[in-house]
């Protein structure tokens, strides 16, 4: 349920309305549009309401917090309140729905997959970089995202990383490990763009990121392993 009272008390805003509660395992997420003008806040909100951990929650705060001080493209936090995060919204298309559109047997398709090839082997790349130099000086550690999926990357103006809850310590070979079985097996699996993709994407990781190739391949077999589980069992 939208947490109406803790939005309201903490942002003084009481004329808005809630259009969508985006699928989330572990949280309740609502894109908010505010009706009245208020120049403390975006037009477009993100209001996430975590139900379990409160160590992901002070997690994600800090991080998001930090990286868009350091200048890394991810949403502007407006308030924290009684385990929410209220955020800028971006808007644009997650790398998911890029790669599912790319593969669509269409002039746009065909133009989507230049884009698609443009964001994952380039734009995503460097942003990683990015995100493990700038969370190495804010904690000290060699961090990694953990959960990696393309539909936590928007594509707007720029590149934008959403989700840094279970962000934990780790090596960078695990990150494009998931990322590479991801990509494979996002449906359509096994397509030859995305084979393609991802022979590109581990030379130019290893070369962006300074990864070990061949722990990079051992991180992509074991991710696969942990799919195909995954899915026996559901």
């Amino acid at each position: 349920m939208f947490p109406h009272e803790a939005f309201e008390k903490s942002t003084n805003i009481t004329c808005y309305t809630v259009d969508k509660k985006f699928q989330s395992k572990k949280n309740e997420v609502y894109k908010v549009t505010c009706i009245e003008d208020n120049t403390n806040f975006n037009k477009g909100l993100i209001v996430k309401k975590y139900l379990q951990s409160h160590l992901n929650f002070e997690n994600e705060v800090h991080l998001l917090t930090e990286l868009h001080r350091y200048g890394l493209s991810v949403p502007r936090v407006f308030r924290v309140e009684e385990k929410c995060i209220i955020m800028e919204y971006i808007e644009g298309k997650t790398l998911a729905d890029v790669l599912y559109e790319s593969e669509v047997n269409s002039e746009e398709g065909r133009l989507m997959q230049y884009k698609v090839k443009k964001y994952l082997t380039g734009d995503l790349l460097f942003w990683l970089k990015n995100f493990y130099q700038y969370t190495k000086i804010i904690r000290g550690k060699n961090l990694i995202l953990k959960d990696i999926h393309l539909r936590n990357f928007i594509f707007g103006d720029s590149l934008v990383g959403v989700d840094f809850e279970n962000c934990c310590e780790g090596k960078k070979e695990e990150d494009i490990g998931k990322l590479c079985a991801f990509i494979a097996t996002y449906d359509p699996p096994w397509t030859t763009l995305k084979m393609e993709l991802i022979e590109e994407m581990v030379g130019k990781a290893c070369e962006i990121l300074s990864l070990d190739e061949d722990i990079l391949m051992l991180e992509i077999d074991k991710e696969l392993t942990a799919i195909k589980k995954r899915r026996k069992n559901t």
